[in-house]
């Protein structure tokens, strides 16, 4: 672990150890895809139902976010790419996202 420090510094955004059971480490990683998979549903289903009333769905988004997310990265990402709906290149493809869902 020490010796990857390094790598995990550059790469990730902490490091966080799952010694005392292992495995939950991996079920961390599934939940963490289930809520980014949960957060496209949610935005998805939001910005439909404001785009029928007329409601700008990148103002939605922006708003949204700054609200119930106070600004985090990877709500803020996702809301502001599903509401201009711009999809490619995706953020993980679809096969990761439909293993992890069934998965969780």
């Amino acid at each position: 672990m020490q010796r990857c420090q390094p790598l995990f510094d550059a790469l990730g955004r902490g490091r966080f150890r799952w010694a005392e059971v292992p495995e939950h480490a991996s079920l961390t990683k599934l939940c963490g895809n289930f809520v980014i998979a949960s957060l496209i549903e949610m935005f998805g289903e939001a910005f439909v139902v404001g785009e029928k009333a007329g409601v700008d769905p990148s103002r939605l988004a922006e708003t949204l976010v700054k609200i119930l997310f106070a600004g985090a990265p990877i709500p803020s990402g996702y809301a502001s790419r599903v509401a201009r709906t711009d999809f490619e290149p995706a953020g993980f493809a679809m096969a990761l996202g439909l293993k992890d869902v069934p998965l969780a």
